[in-house]
């Protein structure tokens, strides 16, 4: 064929709604600098996951006070659901102190994580967040995928339409080695990659069978087309070969996936887990995938409903880490988990806990110095911030920069994509010492 019809046209974008979210762009890629075997695993903690009783001070007396009536973790409870796991019993005998402190302790339902600490393959942020952000679910998560919470003297940047990914994509270019830049799995709306950026390839699916059972073929345009048709039609006509290369590298990847160990669980989140590990190793060049786990909203009832959604985020976890060891591709993995807040200190009157600011989050995988990263924070009421919520020790900015470094980008990257508006104090944006290899 020489020239496109309409009928083509309306079914090639027909067919691309279908098979998933695939930005398009006209643009050529100005630079290759990331490294395409690395890769970061993002796993959102929808609706705001409680800190404190994941990473537990189980000693504390403020925690005690605060949670006595129902949240109370204990040691050696009757109910695995209202039991802590101390660090002495969680870690190897061989492990120095900075493995167990005392009085701090685990949810019995992250257990299956253990194998994984014991390993020094698991790091906690403690005290993450956003020193002011919104406390509403929308705007709370907007503020942790752009990056940055909104101030009133930001109103007037145009990064605050872009996820801080995408400006990072932007500030140092993607990759031409990747098949494509991100994969999205569950919440494939709610995303740091958003925005226009040039030569960046994004695609949201259900799983790979997305791509490998869709009735409809891609349009795929001819070499001839490329050629003989005007300039504005060739851009879009070499989208549609960009489009049909990501399907054809997704398919390939899920079909190559050799046989892996890991024990999934049988939950979406299962499902996004083992769909990641199966395109890994399957040989997807991708360095970014976004999963999630929902369910954190607990201002009632979080008991059981954290208890539950614990043991998934860990089983999870725990299967993808075999899964990639299997593969090879453990070492060049790293695990981050993130939310829109944390929860308040004090449980509330429907046996839950309502918005907060500050929480902890893991980072896992093979190039992880695991160990504790911050100062737990203090649960002393003047030390809370004005709302009574715990206060951040480490900004969030610190947390994606640390995985904007594991992938390769450049310090000047990071600080073009991360820094605070002009005119405002210097952001630490230091990667966290968390990393074998920057």
């Amino acid at each position: 064929m020489t020239a496109m019809t309409r009928r083509d046209f309306v079914k090639f974008f027909s067919t691309i709604a279908l098979a998933g979210d695939i930005p398009l762009d006209t643009l050529a890629i100005q630079q290759e600098v990331l490294n395409g075997s690395r890769r970061v695993i993002l796993i959102e903690l929808n609706g705001g996951n409680d800190g404190l009783n994941t990473l537990v001070p189980y000693t504390d007396p403020y925690y005690i006070e605060a949670r006595k009536k129902s949240l109370q973790l204990i040691q050696n409870h009757t109910s695995s659901y209202r039991r802590v796991i101390p660090f002495s019993e969680w870690s190897a005998a061989a492990q120095s102190n900075h493995f167990k402190p005392a009085g701090f302790g685990v949810h019995a339902h992250l257990d299956s994580l253990s194998a994984c600490w014991r390993q020094g393959e698991l790091a906690m942020i403690q005290g993450l967040g956003f020193t002011s952000q919104n406390r509403s679910h929308f705007k709370g998560i907007s503020d942790w995928n752009r990056g940055m919470p909104i101030t009133s003297s930001m109103d007037n940047r145009a990064d605050l339409t872009t996820g801080w990914l995408t400006r990072l994509w932007r500030a140092q270019g993607p990759s031409t080695e990747s098949d494509i830049h991100a994969v999205h799995l569950g919440r494939v709306a709610v995303t740091p990659v958003y925005g226009p950026c040039e030569g960046l390839r994004s695609l949201g699916l259900n799983s790979p069978e997305d791509m490998t059972d869709h009735p409809y073929p891609l349009y795929r345009p001819s070499s001839e087309a490329l050629i003989t048709n005007p300039a504005a039609l060739r851009a879009v006509l070499s989208e549609m070969q960009n489009a049909h290369a990501v399907k054809a590298g997704i398919v390939d990847a899920a079909q190559n996936a050799p046989t892996m160990g890991g024990s999934y669980p049988e939950s979406s989140f299962g499902n996004q887990c083992r769909s990641t590990a199966r395109l890994i190793a399957g040989g997807l060049a991708c360095p970014f995938y976004k999963l999630s786990l929902s369910g954190f909203d607990t201002h009632k009832g979080q008991v059981t409903i954290h208890g539950n959604l614990l043991r998934d985020l860990a089983d999870g976890i725990a299967a993808l880490r075999l899964s990639l060891r299997d593969a090879g591709a453990w070492d060049n993995t790293l695990i981050m988990t993130y939310s829109e807040f944390g929860r308040r200190l004090h449980e509330n009157g429907s046996r839950g806990t309502d918005h907060g600011l500050a929480a902890v989050h893991f980072m896992a995988g093979g190039a992880i110095k695991g160990g504790f990263y911050g100062q737990a924070p203090s649960l002393r009421e003047e030390d809370l911030d004005g709302r009574g919520d715990i206060r951040p020790g480490i900004d969030a900015r610190r947390y994606f920069a640390t995985a904007a470094a594991f992938l390769g980008f450049t310090s000047a990257s990071r600080e073009r994509a991360l820094g605070v508006e002009t005119g405002s104090p210097s952001q630490d944006l230091t990667p966290i010492d968390c990393l074998k290899v920057a």
